[in-house]
């Protein structure tokens, strides 16, 4: 008499249809990864973006306000020195504000390029006071 021999072990079809779960599973683990590491990346480039331009915003208020005017725009790199091919641009905007005397509004926008490859900017705005207060006697 014939007798069967025991089977134990892994089917072909098991261990191909393991594999591709398994690729599945790397897969969207990959995608997530680069996901986080994109967002992470914006937040930090829109970090630097920022204070860039409040440091450029504290150096204006030392200027001379009554000769305080527009400036075209400036290629900057991370440190906020002037490069030919920096990641970041800046552009200063100074107009009268109407409603208030002396006074200009300052607009400093410092423009980036995200991870997608799209342009974002960063934007801040403040009105300076350029006349002289008088005293009471």
């Amino acid at each position: 008499m014939w007798q069967a021999a025991s089977k134990s072990g892994f089917t072909l079809a098991g261990v191909l249809i393991a594999l591709v779960l398994m690729g599945i599973g790397a897969a969207t683990l990959a995608s997530s990864s680069m996901f986080v590491l994109g967002i992470r990346t914006e937040a930090s480039v829109r970090a630097t973006a920022t204070a860039l331009a409040a440091a450029y915003l504290e150096e204006i208020k030392t200027r001379d306000l009554s000769t305080l005017s527009s400036e075209e725009p400036v290629s900057l790199n991370e440190a906020g020195q002037q490069d030919e091919i920096g990641a970041f641009v800046r552009i200063l905007t100074v107009t009268p504000e109407e409603s208030v005397e002396d006074t200009k509004r300052v607009i400093i926008e410092v423009r980036y390029r995200s991870g997608m490859g799209r342009m974002r900017a960063v934007q801040l705005e403040t009105i300076i006071y350029h006349g002289s207060f008088q005293g009471s006697e």
